[in-house]
């Protein structure tokens, strides 16, 4: 059995920072076990042009993730749900949005009381966002303006290519037409929410870099690959191996055992790693007995406390004719060859980043004072933080173009979307596995809008959206599939076009939650240092660690996560 300092379950955003990290300077042997494999040399060309590119040609996206059927969901008419996430080396980097967003510093501050470390705190962890990025800040500002970018708040030598996505080389039509639409349903606009203020509109920045190597941003760690770092592909864990109460290393499904010498690390995501927790032993003790698991220590909140990110799609038709400049352009064959070309050229076009614009996010305290009131089960700090004038409840992802069309023909006439995403989410899931077989995947609940606090927010956000548009003059009306379903006047309405467009935005997290030992906020499973309680030598790194939603595209928070405990393992093992 092959012995290494550290081994790493998962080769995903989190497990590569980590593997580079313990790794660099040639004093620790590490393994990184990733379940899938590397993406082919087609498959990176295509996976480079981030998500975009899946409305061309979704096949290389399945072929590099794993599917999790939900059950189904209440809240959405009983409709269920594949949960998407990565399954290859570089995780869901290489099939993501590449947003890069750090969210509010309220939502740090409640993490940090929530685990009693005030090192949580935003102004703690910024060091961390800025060691991960090499930020490219653009020589001047929208419409030509000076920048106003905070350039001393951004990293200047981190592998992580980041740039602002005004700053492809393409031209959306409308678009200044509608920020200055934004700007008049109260919006403040903001160039830079990098400092943890990020209520209003921005320039949203992201990681797909071009001449960096485009979307691909985790496996910028380990290229080149440090000299004691090996990474072996296609090997699924199926349990941690104890002895007692420590972990002395991993058993995968194929029945091979890898030994850690200091610490086993998983970094599998926030559905896969409370699911290798419960078959080793270490979650709810009555589960686990009825599975028939022995148990090394009685954990409940291991799988519990599931919160993601929940949207709705939203189309508006415009008054002028489609003349192209829009997404719709890659529905068209022709089009969608011209915005091949000028991606391969230098990065630019249609192709050329995340299918949206701005940085949009909105407090609803108004909205939803009365519903947080009466919600007997929120503790008096949740309540705080839902009722704070800087809570982004609503992030806004806006299109230019009709996105999810159900054809594939190009449009006859232009349309803009918004997506209104619940950003401080009340609603908890939950991960269970109900097999010990590690091949047997585990049952994923979402329990997306199963609070009156959500729903409101839901709401909220379309009516903000539909205010936004209405008063535009440029604007002709919503667009539905179903005619009399258009509009927003009552509850019901905007319920059934929840029921019939809503999604997830795949920001799966919290299901091994950091908290300290005494918390009545959350079951605590890992400290603040992401240590499981009642075991050692075992950690948890990645989006399941966070207890509390963070109002940001998480893949930022991960790399800032796994930076940060990277440190704290270096310095625990300085002198070993």
């Amino acid at each position: 059995m092959a012995s290494y300092d550290f081994v790493i379950v998962g080769g995903g955003t989190a497990g590569l920072v980590l593997a580079r990290r313990l790794s660099e300077g040639g004093k620790h042997t590490v393994l990184v076990l990733e379940a899938g494999r590397a993406p082919t040399a087609e498959q990176s060309a295509i996976v480079k042009m981030t998500v975009s590119t899946s409305l061309c040609d979704s096949s290389h996206d399945v072929e590099l993730t794993r599917q999790y059927p939900t059950p189904p969901q209440p809240a959405l008419n009983g409709r269920s749900f594949d949960l998407q996430t990565g399954w290859c080396l570089g995780g869901s980097s290489n099939v993501n949005f590449a947003l890069w967003t750090r969210g509010a510093a309220c939502d740090y501050a409640r993490i940090a009381d929530i685990t009693g470390d005030a090192l949580w705190n935003f102004d703690a962890i910024i060091s961390y966002f800025k060691k991960a990025e090499t930020y490219h800040a653009p020589e001047r500002g929208r419409n030509g303006l000076a920048s106003t970018i905070k350039t001393e708040l951004h990293g200047t030598d981190g592998p992580v290519h980041v740039r602002p996505i005004d700053g492809v080389a393409r031209t959306w039509q409308r678009s200044e037409d509608c920020r200055q639409a934004y700007m008049a349903a109260g919006m403040e606009y903001r160039e830079d929410g990098s400092d943890g203020f990020i209520l209003g509109i921005g320039e949203m920045a992201s990681s797909d870099w071009f001449a960096g190597g485009g979307r691909q941003s985790s496996q910028a760690y380990v290229t080149p690959r440090p000299e004691k770092l090996e990474i072996l592909e296609n090997k699924q864990v199926g349990r941690v191996i104890f002895e007692g109460k420590s972990a002395v290393g991993v058993e995968c499904i194929s029945g091979e055992i890898f030994i850690a010498t200091k610490e086993v690390i998983l970094s599998a995501g926030a559905l896969q790693s409370p699911a290798i927790l419960q078959r080793s032993g270490i979650g709810p003790a009555d589960m686990l007995q009825n599975l028939n698991i022995p148990l090394v220590h009685d954990l409940p909140g291991v799988g519990q406390n599931l919160w993601d990110h929940f949207m709705v799609s939203l189309r508006w038709r415009l008054k002028q004719e489609y003349t192209g400049g829009t997404l719709d352009d890659i529905r068209d064959p022709a089009l969608r060859n011209v915005a091949l070309q000028a991606y391969v050229q230098n990065g630019g076009g249609m192709l050329g980043g995340p299918p949206f614009e701005f940085g949009l996010w909105r407090n609803f305290n108004d909205e939803i004072k009365e519903v947080v009131r009466d919600d007997k089960t929120l503790s008096p700090r949740t309540r705080d933080y839902l009722l704070s004038p800087s809570t982004p409840h609503a992030q806004f992802l806006h299109v230019h173009g009709y996105v999810f069309a159900p054809d594939s023909h190009p449009p006859t006439r232009a349309h803009i979307s918004i997506l209104p995403i619940v950003a401080t989410p009340t609603s908890r899931g939950t991960v269970r596995i109900t097999s010990s077989d590690p091949s047997s995947d585990p049952i994923v609940d979402p329990n997306w809008l199963a609070t009156d606090v959500d729903r409101t927010i839901v709401r909220a956000g379309m009516r903000f959206a539909d205010k936004v548009m209405s008063n535009a003059t440029f604007v002709e009306t919503e667009v539905s599939g179903e005619e009399d379903q258009v509009g927003f006047e009552s509850d019901e309405k905007m319920d059934y076009k929840v029921s019939k467009n809503g999604s997830t935005v795949y920001h799966f997290a919290g299901t091994c939650a950091m908290a300290s030992p005494n918390s009545t906020e959350v079951l605590p499973v890992l400290n603040s240092q992401c240590e499981v309680y009642g075991v050692q030598r075992l950690r948890v790194v990645d989006m399941s660690a966070y207890p509390a939603p963070i109002s940001a595209n998480t893949q930022a928070p991960t790399y800032a996560l796994a930076e940060k405990i990277a440190d704290v393992i270096r310095t625990k093992y300085a002198d070993a």
